[in-house]
């Protein structure tokens, strides 16, 4: 068996909303007017989100909605190679069953997902020949 060093990431996704009303040529144009202001906000380290009208709503995410966890392979260095590796579910099904399944269905990787495992591997091997 092989050693990897490997980062577990879990991302939460928290929610909070306002309704604003906001004057524009374009619901495109409307939505950038409230990201502006949202940016604005966050970076004066505010929830409030302030319009240039005055309409203001205080966006404060206080529920968790949801949480998005994966792998990513480190080098010896502890930097990142490669994007999100995904599980081999079936490895895990079949050893020494002391790993379970989750009973949740794998997570389907991002169509711009292109990294393999061999690929970050040969990535990290060639970069330590090299160097």
């Amino acid at each position: 068996m092989i050693r990897f060093k490997m980062r577990l990431v879990e991302h939460l996704i928290e929610e909070a909303s306002g309704d604003f009303t906001v004057e524009a040529e374009t619901p495109a144009q409307a939505a950038g007017i409230l990201l502006q202001a949202h940016d604005t906000a966050r970076e004066a380290d505010r929830n409030l989100v302030t319009l240039p009208d005055g309409q203001a709503r205080n966006i404060e995410p206080d529920d968790v909605v949801g949480n998005r966890v994966f792998c990513l392979l480190l080098d010896e260095e502890g930097d990142e190679i490669g994007g999100e590796i995904m599980p081999d579910w079936g490895y895990l099904r079949h050893s020494q069953n002391q790993m379970k399944r989750p009973a949740c269905p794998p997570p389907v990787p991002p169509p711009a997902w292109r990294c393999s495992h061999d690929e970050a591997i040969r990535s990290a091997s060639s970069r330590r020949r090299r160097g």
